[in-house]
């Protein structure tokens, strides 16, 4: 019996030695699939972390060349637009010139308009009112002189008749009643000469002694001056008219020199 125990104590320990080397075997197995796994798990993890930092250099490197192309792109872009703005700014700026020079031109024809009305109002209206009241006020002399001559011409129609139908005394007539005017026109060529009134005294007998004949002779040498100069201008001598009593006209040639 104690072989059999010791064959099966030694069978068992065979076996469990068996069990024991199967166990460090399957656990040196399973502690080099572990590391493989490991390892591969390392290597699986550098290989992604290579390719993901393969991948976002590549990625970024494509954003930085998209963005690069989209900056170039914004870049053209601004220029273009810079220069529509630079081109609208000019065409606004000439259209602003035309429209301000297009402004003052009209402002001028407005000031140009505005002084010829003030010219007009100023000068040519007046000058038109005062040519119109001038050529009223002229027909309106004229008329007045016509009227005049005409009432002139009907008496001295009347005088001549009066003088033709005197008998031959007509200019004697003539002179006395121009005696007062005469007189007044003698007194303002004699100065200081204060005449109040004068009385001649006919004797009738119409000779040299004759109160107009007297009269006549008194005068100073400045009234004898003027009757020369009536006698030049009118042909009658009416200092020997009234001296003689009698109105003789000189020659016509006296009346030429």
């Amino acid at each position: 019996g104690r072989k059999k125990t010791a064959e099966v104590i030694s069978q068992a320990r065979m076996a469990e030695a068996e069990r024991t080397a199967e166990a460090e075997k399957t656990e040196a197995e399973s502690k080099m699939r572990a590391e493989v796994a490991r390892a591969k798990a390392r290597e699986e993890i550098e290989s992604t972390k290579i390719e993901t930092e393969t991948i976002i250099k590549t990625r970024d490197a494509q954003a930085k060349q998209r963005i690069e192309e989209e900056e170039n792109k914004l870049r053209v872009k601004k220029a273009e637009l810079e220069k529509i703005a630079v081109i609208r700014e000019q065409e606004a700026r000439v259209a602003g010139e035309k429209a301000r020079a297009q402004f003052e031109q009209e402002m001028e024809q407005e000031r140009i308009i505005l002084q010829q009305k003030r010219l007009e109002a100023d000068v040519v209206e007046p000058a038109k009112a005062e040519m119109r009241a001038n050529e009223l006020k002229a027909k309106g002399n004229a008329a007045h002189i016509i009227e005049d001559g005409e009432a002139k011409i009907a008496i001295l129609k009347d005088m001549i008749s009066t003088y033709q139908s005197a008998n031959g005394e007509g200019e004697k007539i003539y002179i006395l009643q121009m005696l007062p005017e005469i007189i007044h026109s003698l007194s303002k060529t004699v100065g200081q000469m204060n005449i109040d009134k004068i009385s001649v005294i006919d004797s009738g007998n119409g000779g040299v002694n004759s109160g107009i004949s007297k009269l006549v002779n008194q005068m100073p040498a400045a009234v004898i001056s003027l009757v020369d100069q009536i006698e030049t201008a009118t042909g009658v001598n009416i200092l020997k008219s009234l001296q003689t009593g009698k109105v003789n006209a000189e020659p016509a040639e006296k009346n030429d020199k």
